[in-house]
Parts: structure tokens; C-alpha cells; sequence
């Protein structure tokens, strides 16, 4: 799967961004504010934080729970880190169905990286009714971008 480790813009199309200062210092704001009302980009970044043991213990089974709920929130990024979760079986058993569900899910909003890894699944035939023409369509749409 040499397609995977290329990358758009330096960053890996299986991973997991890494939490910027400004995002850290967000989720430290949050948490100092007491704040019980939450949008679904604090919950993603609060997903990255256990994944990352930011200000807290690493946890998947909360980085999931949170990134779940960002997703139902239509953060694209959630999607993709779902995707990539589920795709590489961190800290969950490896499941390709789910790590296509979410990525279609950010593809259908134009998440580039998504789009590209859910052409790569249905190319591989690593999905139940991997269909060639979802990959093509994925594939051509991450091509449009200038970024094949």
C-alpha cells in the first residue's frame, strides 16, 4: 500500500495530526472556564487530547467516545481520525467497514485525505462491495485538487 504513506502537504494520509499550541492552549481554556457547553470542535480536540495524553491519561476508549461524538457533529477531522483508527486497529480491533464509514462520511463533505483513503479501500477490495468506480470517482476527485 505504498499509496498510503505518500502524502498531500506533509502530512501522512494515516495520520492523526498531532495537537497545534493553539489548539492545546483551547482545550486548557475550556477546561479552565468549567465549561459544560462544548461544540463539536472542542470535543474533537478533547478526542486528540486523550489520544495524545494532552493534560490527561491517554485513553482510546474516551479519545473514541469523544471522536464519535464529533463526528455525529459533522467534523470532517473526527471522520478522517476514525477512519485512520479503524483502518490501523489502534487501540480497536481493525475494522475496514468502519474505518470506510467514516471516511465516506468526511469524503461526501470533500475531505481530501478521506476521499483518497476511500478510493484506496474499495481499490484494494479491502470492503465489503468494493466497487472500482468509487475508487476511480475518489481518485479523481483528489486529482482535481492538484494534489495526485
Amino acid at each position: 500500500m505504498l499509496a498510503l504513506e505518500q502524502d498531500l502537504g506533509g502530512v501522512a494520509f494515516l495520520e492523526i495530526p498531532s495537537l497545534t499550541e493553539d489548539q492545546k492552549n483551547n482545550i486548557l481554556d475550556h477546561k479552565r472556564r468549567k465549561s459544560t457547553r462544548t461544540d463539536g470542535n472542542v470535543t474533537y480536540l478533547e478526542g486528540l487530547a486523550y489520544l495524545q495524553g494532552f493534560d490527561t491519561e491517554q485513553s482510546f476508549s474516551k479519545a473514541i467516545d469523544k471522536l464519535e461524538d464529533a463526528s455525529k457533529s459533522e467534523i470532517d477531522d473526527a471522520d478522517y481520525a476514525l477512519g485512520v483508527i479503524y483502518y490501523l486497529g489502534d487501540g480497536v480491533d481493525q475494522d475496514f467497514e468502519k474505518a470506510a464509514f467514516h471516511w465516506a462520511r468526511a469524503a461526501q463533505r470533500g475531505h481530501l485525505y478521506s476521499s483518497n483513503n476511500l478510493g484506496l479501500l474499495h481499490s484494494d477490495k479491502l470492503v465489503e462491495n468494493a466497487d472500482l468506480g468509487i475508487a476511480f470517482e475518489k481518485f479523481s476527485y483528489v486529482a482535481s485538487t492538484g494534489n495526485s
